[in-house]
């Protein structure tokens, strides 16, 4: 997790660094979350097409939000 961690940190803001932990545990658990239902299907079922791209959305948001000045 702290090489995760450190990755996450190097784009959060140093004004909103303490929050790096958090983050990090929230991504690594969406992500297997992510994996255990692609393994499982549960996608499949679910209509999910694409979950590389979905997993990839969710990182690219939670770092827009770090990006957004506001």
């Amino acid at each position: 997790m702290a090489v995760v961690q450190r990755e996450v940190a190097a784009v959060v803001p140093a004004a909103r660094r303490e929050e790096s932990a958090a983050l990090t545990r929230s991504l690594l658990a969406t992500v297997r979350g992510r994996c255990s239902f692609t393994i499982k299907g549960t996608f499949r079922i679910l209509g999910e097409d694409d979950s590389l791209a979905a997993a990839r959305a969710r990182v690219a948001a939670a770092k827009a939000r770090y990006d957004d000045p506001a």
